[in-house]
Order: structure tokens, then C-alpha cells, then sequence
């Protein structure tokens, strides 16, 4: 069998009618034909593979196709939390637990409470970021 087709050519050519369809430039009359295209593709696929025989091995492949893309999606969800921010809200809680530490040396039993109340919730807030 002669391959004179590249995939890296099918896909680059793919991801640039996907480019088109995101252009915030060109319009629905513009993008619905490269949309179709895509479509038209799919169809294809999809028939030449009902077509195609069972392979030894191919499930456990497409099984693993598919594990890989759900954790391709899974990482793309995970929303990291911004180090600075998180590194700057840390110090801010510190400085005001130790100023409520103060504050409970000195018996000023209320302001030292409010301090590490304070702090707490820094705390739950930092989590957030």
C-alpha cells in the first residue's frame, strides 16, 4: 500500500478550517461553508470505518485514545491557583496573627480574637485564589 497522504497535512489543514470557525472577524455566512467541510469529513470518517474490519488490539488502543483525551480535558479544567496572590494573602495573615498574638500578650483578649477571626478568614479566602 503507497501512503502518498500525510496526516500532519490532513490535520494542519483541519485545525486551519477550526481557526476560521473561531475568527472573531468572519462571519457565520463566511465560516458555515468551512463548518459543512468539516462535517462532510466526519461523515466520511465515519463511514470508512464502519466499513473497515476489527482489528487485534484496537479496542484497548481506542481505550486508550479515549483515557487520554479525557485527561487532556480534565487538565485543561483544573483552574491553578495564582502563586503571588496566594504568597502575598499568606504574609498578610501572618503579619495579622502576629500583631493578634500581640495584642493577646498585652491582654487585650477581644482585638486578638478579632485579629485571628480575621486571619481565618484570609485563610479560606487564600484557598480561593
Amino acid at each position: 500500500m503507497i501512503i502518498d497522504w500525510s496526516l500532519q497535512k490532513i490535520t494542519h489543514e483541519l485545525r486551519k478550517c477550526n481557526r476560521a470557525l473561531h475568527d472573531k472577524y468572519a462571519t457565520g455566512f463566511e465560516t458555515w461553508g468551512c463548518k459543512q467541510d468539516l462535517y462532510r469529513v466526519k461523515f466520511l470518517v465515519d463511514e470508512l470505518l464502519d466499513e473497515a474490519g476489527a482489528y487485534a488490539g484496537e479496542q484497548a488502543w481506542l481505550d486508550e485514545m479515549e483515557k487520554e483525551k479525557v485527561m487532556a480535558n480534565a487538565k485543561q479544567k483544573i483552574k491553578h491557583p495564582d502563586p503571588q496572590k496566594h504568597k502575598n494573602i499568606s504574609f498578610v495573615k501572618s503579619a495579622i496573627r502576629i500583631v493578634a498574638g500581640l495584642f493577646l500578650m498585652s491582654g487585650q483578649v477581644w482585638w486578638a480574637g478579632a485579629g485571628f477571626v480575621v486571619a481565618e478568614l484570609l485563610g479560606v479566602y487564600e484557598e480561593m485564589v
